[in-house]
């Protein structure tokens, strides 16, 4: 029996490097007759993953993180190859119209992005220690999992090119044959179609191959398919269809009216899908004002009680075709907005509503906005002599 932490010296076979840790070969030992694979081979992988780790500025038990990464790549191969084969997802013809977007979301320059912060404010040896970056400076992919699954290259350099987009649209939508709509959403992982969505036409008639994910008397999930005999691209549809009276009979009942968002936020507050559906007159708009991410404030204000009034953020992806004064449906989520007081402490301000569609039922010219969202008392004079 080889003692604990003694280095191996014999009973090697000749490819093995004579300095490994007795206690961790004895696990490759193991694993390679577990999977019928020779041990060169095991050592082998066991040399890759160090010197990958390594990089990564793995410094304490590198040898044993090392062999754990070995094992793994077998774990996941008998997870392949015990896993039944999927049937291939039946699509439909689904028919409607989009009525909203969610915008592009990159997972990829989440990653980019929450490294930079982290390092920002922490330094850039603390990003080190914490797997964030390797020794390099290179940022490291910190998406334990893709789609459900582990992912191999978890904790490896992050591809400076790559993209992980999705997508999500919204929209009215009914099967072939039905006259009844429902709200739902329609959202896609592939690259390729969460760019080309850019050039959707919301509030026109249009088809599209989907996959159904989930459907329920008053909502239907879709998810697109990427293959090429049923690629989700929307096609326009040669189809009279009344938008307002589809909105008015889909959505009946299920109006939020504007005294009544805040209400509506507390109760659905834990809920990832916060959904709200409001009708209202567009009371100021700041397009001269967008944030730092292009979103346009907006002050939606109950037609009948001018002291009713709710703050809407329109997203730069939602096309603004209406001005003040304008009667529109607003279809979004709930969110509480937050402000810093006069001790730069962070307070909970009131409930805004996250646009994910506007649709303008009595439209005004956008010319001649004003921004009552900003205080402006006495005129300043920005110079002085």
């Amino acid at each position: 029996m080889v003692k604990k932490n003694k280095v191996v010296k014999a009973d090697l076979p000749p490819k093995v490097l004579p300095t490994m840790n007795a206690v961790e070969y004895d696990r490759l030992i193991v694993l390679a007759k577990a999977n019928k694979v020779p041990i060169d081979t095991i050592v082998g992988q066991f040399e890759e993953e160090k010197v990958s780790l390594e990089k990564q500025g793995v410094k304490v038990s590198l040898e044993r993180v090392a062999v754990n990464a070995v094992m793994n790549i077998y774990r996941r191969k008998k997870v392949m190859q015990n896993a039944p084969l999927k049937k291939k997802k039946e699509t439909t013809i689904i028919y409607g119209f989009i009525s909203g977007d969610a915008g592009i979301w990159d997972k990829a320059e989440q990653v980019r992005r929450a490294a930079k912060k982290f390092m920002n404010k922490n330094g850039v040896q603390a990003a080190i220690e914490a797997q964030i970056i390797d020794g390099d400076g290179s940022i490291l992919d910190q998406r334990q999992k893709i789609y459900g699954r582990d992912n191999p290259k978890y904790l490896q350099v992050l591809d400076p090119k790559l993209h992980v987009l999705e997508r999500t649209l919204y929209g009215f939508f009914r099967h072939n044959g039905e006259a009844t709509y429902k709200y739902g959403s329609i959202q896609t992982s592939d690259n390729r179609l969460a760019r080309g969505w850019d050039k959707v036409k919301n509030y026109v008639p249009c088809q599209v191959s989907a996959i159904i994910k989930e459907e329920v008397d008053d909502d239907i999930k879709l998810g697109s398919s990427s293959a090429e005999d049923t690629l989700s691209v929307f096609k326009a549809v040669k189809e009279d269809v009344d938008i307002k009276a589809v909105i008015d009979a889909t959505l009946e009942g299920k109006w939020t009216p504007i005294s009544g968002v805040e209400d509506h936020h507390e109760k659905f507050k834990d809920a990832w899908d916060r959904r709200i559906f409001v009708k209202g007159v567009v009371a100021w708009l700041g397009i001269d004002r967008p944030t730092a991410y292009g979103t346009i404030k907006m002050g939606l204000m109950n037609p009948d009680n001018e002291d009713e009034l709710v703050i809407v953020e329109i997203p730069e992806q939602i096309a603004i075709d209406f001005g003040e004064l304008s009667e529109v449906y607003v279809f979004g989520k709930t969110k509480r907005a937050k402000f810093y007081n006069d001790e730069k402490e962070l307070e909970d301000g009131g409930v805004n509503i996250q646009a994910t569609g506007i649709f303008a039922v009595v439209p005004t010219p956008r010319e001649g906005q004003g921004y009552e969202g900003i205080k402006e008392d006495t005129p300043i004079d920005g110079w002085m002599d």
